[in-house]
C-alpha cells in the first residue's frame, strides 16, 4: 500500500530518493522545485543519499522562503512578492465578482543565490 508523504518537505524528499538514487551516469545534475519546501526535502533526501549539494545535484525553489533547518546550507530560490501577489488574487476576484475580466498583471521575482547551486559536475 501507498502512503502519501504528510508534507510538501516529505513529497520532496520522496522525489530524490526516486530521481537521485541511481548512478551518477544517469540522475540529474540539477532540480528546480515548484516550491522551496520542495526543494528543502530534494536537499534533505541528497544529503541522505550520501550526494553533496551543490557539488554532485545543484537544487534550487520558487517562493524564497527562510528555511533554517538547511543550515549549513541556504537553498538557492526565485523569491516572489508574496504581499502583492494576494493583492493581485484579490483585485481578480473583484472584478469576476463584479462580471468583469481580471487585468494581466505581472509581478517582478529575483533570483536569490544560495550555497544549493553551482556547476554542473564535471564542469
Amino acid at each position: 500500500m501507498y502512503e502519501t508523504p504528510a508534507s510538501l518537505v516529505e513529497h520532496g524528499h520522496a522525489a530524490a530518493q526516486a530521481l537521485l538514487a541511481g548512478p551518477a551516469s544517469t540522475r540529474p545534475t540539477a532540480v528546480v522545485a515548484q516550491s522551496d519546501l520542495l526543494a528543502s526535502g530534494v536537499v534533505l533526501g541528497a544529503r541522505e543519499l550520501g550526494l553533496r549539494v551543490p557539488e554532485d545535484v545543484s537544487v534550487a525553489g520558487f517562493d524564497g522562503l527562510d528555511l533554517p533547518w538547511l543550515a549549513p546550507d541556504v537553498l538557492t530560490t526565485v523569491t516572489q512578492p508574496i504581499t502583492e501577489k494576494g493583492a493581485v488574487v484579490g483585485r481578480a476576484i473583484e472584478a469576476l465578482l463584479a462580471g468583469g475580466t481580471p487585468a494581466d498583471e505581472v509581478l517582478p521575482v529575483e533570483l536569490r543565490l544560495g550555497t544549493t547551486t553551482g556547476p554542473a559536475p564535471g564542469a
